[in-house]
């Protein structure tokens, strides 16, 4: 038997849930196994389920869930592993072994790897903190958290994991694994602006990654939040931590993790190795024209280009992209350096376009002399070959041909290599010679068009859903995870598709990359609500937008303030570089969908969470306890990473629901390949095809279940590379 409950309470037998009574039931069962092997007093019992002023019926109620959960181990074949509910003066005693409970275990690989900490084995320290926090997947006894208790003990379980979290930071920085743990520090971080152990841990990685300036906003945060909170100054290790980055201080290259009283900066970690690796890249190379005239002075030249680097590296950074060298007049980007993406090729192509479109507005402006810049796209094999103490190096022949295309480029001009053609295709146009016409935007991508075979379960999960909103008139969230290219977004299309029909069928999407308001899903789902169109310009949007608004609600001051504060969505495009807060248009987006709603059942599609900013997600979560009593069904797909993000996603609420869409299967793999061929008028035997049918078919089974004798897959810790897709791209 064993019991979980990081997260929502789970008891199970074998593979079986063992289904639990009422809420006072749960309760006694949380609060034993808070208190797992040691006798807990009837009173503090009485007082944890009930509070100060319990019922008079307390102690009979709570002999009533003892009895139960002796009843439910007993019948589920607990007493044969030694688990059993004792009275025990004062009170009950739950007898159960360690192995059993995965707080239990969860605290077990928490000494242990603090212990390891301690001793200096960092790799010890951070597999055993690892193990422990992936035991989590949410809240700790996450649905009596919802229904209001809250006891000490659940206050101290979040402040341990957060402590080994922290832990497990120390032994990868000393790993020199900054990169790998940058994402969760910053999450983590974020959540806890005010904890000054996390925000310098966050600064160290950073500066480690030359994010020095970023390392900085990361202290003034901290600095801001402890003020606003506590009205208090950073402490002395903080404070220290902030001069040595910007007197950049040697020792922060070579960080070991401190005791908890030790500044974070100021012991020196073993030396580490140098680390090689191959992996797939997209090399972009910038050559600027008029940086700088013979007749200028040095330092305008000087200034004039450093200008351009933060141009330059802004916008590569908001495709996913590190600046890596400079040159002179040139500037080397890459993509898929900290972590291969399988759209790394299109984000090179998006960056180099987006680079071109602001140096003609800042040009256009009169901020700055002409710099007309010629860029190449390259993508292939390379060696990666990471230091602890300097950048990574990065050699192999994809950066020749990036020079190579480079010296045959006039002004102006955009090329990508065939590889990169091959890799970006459906998303970029090109000229014959490779040349780059342009970008599709984000929700024009091309997708598979093909049979749609398999995903019965799911369609009938959504199909039951939809016929309870409609029923009950409440409404209900289901999220869909799936891996890249899993087919998410082709079973919303079909959705879509049988749907409309029966409801009205709206969606937004979260862009790929981080140079959009984070309300764009919400900008989304209203302009399909009104009408909007990507060819309407701002006021026509406007109108529609008023039309529809005046439309729904008769209260004009009402209508003015719906209006005026959901504008900001309609005037949203794919260049908006000003970001929109959510907070501000969440009310009256919120209201405008409950109207509309009231109309005709709503099913609103929102896809790609797991890029969404932060306060968004807030409100995509809650959107359920928002929403009143109106028929819509809200269906989100994200991929996995969210989880990393949000650990309780979905958990506990009996209004939502959670799925992971997984690849399809070997036989409606064969059924989607006969279809093919029977549409193309051939013999059913060209299964070496089915790569071809990327994306949105299942394509880590349809991919890596049909490769030939002979053909390579390879999997870096850097990311996936799938050469039977093509190169550059990967199977998830």
């Amino acid at each position: 038997m064993q019991f979980n409950v990081l997260g929502s309470i789970e008891l199970r037998s074998g593979d079986e849930p063992v289904a639990l009574g009422g809420l006072h039931q749960r309760a006694t069962l949380a609060y034993l196994l808070l208190n797992a092997n040691r006798a807990v007093a009837t009173s503090r019992l009485v007082e944890a389920l009930w509070g100060e002023m319990p019922p008079a019926t307390a102690r009979k109620m709570l002999q009533n869930a003892v009895s139960g959960l002796r009843q439910r181990i007993a019948e589920s074949g607990g007493g044969d592993q030694e688990v059993e509910v004792l009275t025990r003066a004062p009170g009950y005693l739950l007898r159960v072994p360690e192995t059993q409970v995965d707080l239990l275990c969860f605290q077990a690989l928490r000494e242990r790897g603090r212990t390891s900490l301690a001793e200096g084995d960092w790799v010890g320290a951070a597999g055993a903190l690892r193990e422990g926090l992936s035991l989590w997947r949410g809240p700790a006894f996450a649905d009596l958290a919802e229904t209001g208790r809250e006891w000490p003990e659940l206050v101290a379980l979040e402040r341990a994991r957060l402590t080994a979290f922290e832990d497990l930071v120390d032994a990868e920085l000393a790993l020199g694994r900054h990169q790998e743990i940058l994402h969760e520090l910053e999450a983590a971080c974020g959540a806890e602006p005010a904890r000054e152990r996390l925000c310098g841990q966050l600064m160290v990685a950073l500066y480690r990654s030359g994010r020095q300036t970023e390392a900085l906003e990361v202290f003034r945060r901290a600095r801001s939040a402890l003020l606003t909170e506590y009205g208090l100054d950073p402490g002395p290790e903080l404070q220290e931590l902030e001069r040595a980055i910007l007197q950049h201080d040697e020792v922060l290259a070579r960080v070991e993790p401190p005791p908890e009283d030790t500044p974070v900066h100021a012991v020196t970690a073993p030396e580490l190795e140098t680390v090689s690796e191959r992996t797939w890249v997209s090399m972009l190379l910038v050559r600027a024209e008029s940086v700088g005239r013979t007749d200028d002075d040095p330092e305008a030249v000087a200034e004039r280009a450093r200008e351009l680097g933060a141009v330059l590296e802004a916008e590569v950074r908001i495709f996913g992209g590190t600046l890596h060298t400079s040159l002179g007049p040139m500037w080397q980007a890459v993509f898929g350096l900290c972590r291969t993406h399988e759209d790394d090729a299109e984000r090179a192509i998006r960056a180099a376009c987006s680079i071109r479109r602001r140096l003609d507005e800042i040009v256009g402006s009169g901020r700055s002399p002409a710099a007309r810049v010629r860029i190449a796209v390259a993508t292939g094999e390379a060696l990666v070959t990471g230091r602890a103490t300097e950048g990574a190096e990065v050699t192999g022949e994809v950066i020749d041909a990036c020079l190579h295309q480079l010296a045959e480029l006039r002004p102006g001009e955009i090329r990508a290599c065939a590889t990169s053609r091959l890799a970006s295709r459906g998303a970029v146009t090109y000229a014959p010679d490779g040349h780059v016409v342009g970008v599709r935007p984000e929700h024009e991508s091309a997708t598979f068009s093909g049979p749609f075979v398999g995903r019965g379960a799911e369609t009938a999960m959504l199909d039951r859903l939809l016929e309870e909103v409609v029923r009950t008139r409440r409404p209900q969230t289901m999220t869909l995870f799936g891996e890249p290219g899993v087919g998410k977004s082709r079973l919303v299309r079909e959705l879509r598709t049988r749907l409309d029909d029966q409801v009205r069928v709206v969606s937004g999407r979260t862009p790929r990359f981080g140079w959009n308001a984070p309300v764009t899903p919400l900008a989304g789902v209203l302009k399909d609500c009104c009408g909007i169109v990507a060819a309407d310009d701002a006021p026509t949007g406007l109108r529609k937008l008023t039309r529809a608004v005046h439309g729904l609600v008769a209260d004009a001051r009402t209508a003015e303030w719906m209006v005026s504060t959901l504008r900001p969505l309609v005037e949203l495009c794919e260049s908006t570089r000003s970001p929109v807060e959510v907070d501000q248009v969440a009310a009256a987006w919120v209201r405008f969908v409950e109207e509309s709603a009231r109309r005709r059942p709503l099913f609103v599609v929102l896809e790609d969470l797991q890029t969404a900013d932060g306060a968004l997600l807030d409100v995509v979560e809650d959107l359920d306890r928002r929403l009143g009593p109106v028929p819509v069904l809200v269906l989100a797909t994200a991929r996995p990473e969210l989880l990393r993000r949000r650990p309780a996603w979905g958990g506990g609420a009996p209004t939502t629901t959670v799925r992971t869409l997984g690849p399809l299967s070997d036989d409606e793999v064969h059924e989607l390949v006969g279809l093919l061929d029977l549409r193309l008028g051939e013999e059913p035997t060209a299964q070496n095809r089915v790569p071809d049918l990327l994306p949105g078919v299942g394509k880590t089974r349809a991919c890596l279940s049909q490769i030939a004798p002979g053909s390579v897959a390879t999997r870096s810790s850097r990311g996936s590379t799938c050469r039977c897709c093509g190169p550059g791209r990967s199977p998830s």
